[in-house]
């Protein structure tokens, strides 16, 4: 099985040669990549938050507040939304719906990313999701104080968060629909 090849940026955002997901994240870190990110949200400000399945790359066992992942080649990062939802929770979403809450670049001994973040409106329940990647095990609704809460509590059982600035973004959206 070909190793899945990832879009990779110049440093001004340009789209460049896709490189091997083996290549973009050796170490040290050197190679500009995309990421999205998908808050699940429903019309009381919830959160849908899942659990990362034990055998996965990254924060394996962590719950987490979002869905997302890395941009492929040849895609952007609003169709890369729609696949990681439909491959790791089962939705079919309609673009046309989704919002934008913010990107920007992100640079650390980690990573270098273009990111999106965006939130769209599911008035489902956990139970709808069909977790068919194996990415993850678990989902339920928690409002944001819960969250931040649980957060506060055991920091270490949490990965890819939601932060007070996005959590006010999702609320002014919310009220806006």
């Amino acid at each position: 099985m070909q190793e899945e090849l990832l879009q990779v940026y110049d440093e001004s955002g340009n789209v460049i040669e896709p490189l091997p997901r083996s290549v973009v994240h050796e170490r040290p870190v050197k190679h500009w990549h995309g990421v999205v990110n998908v808050w699940l949200v429903n019309k009381s400000g919830d959160l849908m938050v899942s659990k990362r399945a034990l055998n996965v790359g990254g924060n394996p066992g962590k719950w987490q507040t979002y869905f997302g992942g890395h941009v492929p080649a040849g895609k952007s990062h609003l169709e890369t939304v729609a696949k990681e939802l439909s491959e790791e929770v089962g939705l079919n979403i309609d673009l046309m719906k989704i919002n934008l809450i913010g990107k920007g670049k992100a640079k650390n001994e980690d990573h270098l990313h273009f990111y999106e973040s965006y939130a769209y409106l599911f008035n489902g329940n956990p139970e709808d999701l069909k977790f068919t990647d194996g990415e993850v095990v678990e989902a339920k609704w928690m409002s944001m104080d819960e969250y931040e809460h649980a957060l506060t509590e055991q920091p270490e059982q949490w990965c890819n968060g939601c932060n007070k600035k996005n959590q006010e973004l999702i609320k002014e959206w919310l009220k806006q629909l």
